[in-house]
């Protein structure tokens, strides 16, 4: 599917490194909506074995990537962020205040 989920997130959030094929239009949206980068190791599993060699023999950078999930996951996937999303998504009104349609705006 190219998305990641709650696996991932759960694993950013206690510091390990997820690897995995997450499409790039999910790293564009991630990055465009919260100007931070997706720390997921972005890895085709046709060169999953060349990634987890490489990951032994430099695991410096993929450290760095996996340390960077905590703040990552407290940022994006907090209640207060969810509720702040979904407040602006069900509660903001369009120009006619929501008179005409009585819907709220997306």
């Amino acid at each position: 599917l190219g998305i990641y989920g709650v696996a991932a997130a759960e694993a950013m959030a206690l510091g390990r490194l997820v690897v995995s094929d997450v499409d790039q239009s999910v790293y564009d949206a991630v990055q465009a909506r919260t100007g931070l980068t997706l720390p997921v190791c972005q890895t085709p599993a046709a060169k999953l074995e060349r990634r987890i060699e490489d990951i032994c023999r430099n695991p410096e950078p993929y450290r760095r990537l996996a340390r960077s999930g905590p703040s990552f996951v407290t940022a994006v996937h907090s209640g207060q962020r969810s509720a702040a999303v979904l407040t602006k998504a069900l509660f903001q009104r369009g120009n006619d205040g929501g008179k005409e349609t009585g819907q709220p705006s997306t």
